[in-house]
């Protein structure tokens, strides 16, 4: 009988104090398959033909505005983003300093504009776009987001050489 308590006793122990020895959850694995981003249907920021001697600064604006450019072809630079309609990303345009022919440099200042539209002279939604900083943005429903790159030129105080300047603007997108 001594016995038989006793196991019991220790039956009725272990019970008491002992916790759930099993616990299950659940966890669910899931992903999103994105279109590949990409940038596509560039076109150059061109300021036309100056004189090497020009002393006006000569700019155009992300909508096209121009002023003291050069005679020929003078265009705002533009890119088309292309991923998934209504997706955030992440966007930097970094302009050089300078355009340059190899031996003399001829300063620029970079003015950028986003767009959910494909026409930068409206303001609903259009991003100001700092060289070299990075800005979420928004493609739209069509799957686009537009860049729209002017700026200006500093008129170099003397005469150049003359010759073609240019200056890479670099446009990086990633997907958030």
């Amino acid at each position: 009988m001594k016995r038989t308590i006793s196991l019991l006793t220790v039956f009725a122990f272990v019970l008491a104090f002992s916790g759930s020895v099993f616990a299950q959850s659940y966890v669910t694995a899931s992903t999103q398959i994105v279109t590949s981003i990409a940038v596509k249907d560039s076109t150059s920021l061109q300021f036309g033909q100056l004189q090497n001697n020009f002393s006006s600064n000569p700019s155009i604006a992300p909508d096209g505005t121009s002023s003291n450019t050069g005679t020929g072809t003078v265009q705002v630079g533009k890119a088309t983003i292309t991923g998934d309609p209504g997706v955030d990303f992440n966007v930097t345009v970094t302009a050089p300093s300078n355009l340059s022919n190899g031996t003399d440099n001829i300063p620029f200042t970079a003015d950028f504009l986003g767009s959910q539209d494909n026409d930068a002279t409206t303001t609903g939604d259009n991003t100001a776009l700092t060289s070299g900083t990075q800005k979420k943005v928004t493609t739209n429903s069509s799957s686009n987001y537009y860049l729209f790159l002017g700026g200006s030129l500093t008129a170099p105080g003397s005469t150049i050489s003359s010759g073609k300047y240019t200056g890479t603007i670099i446009i990086n997108v990633s997907y958030l």
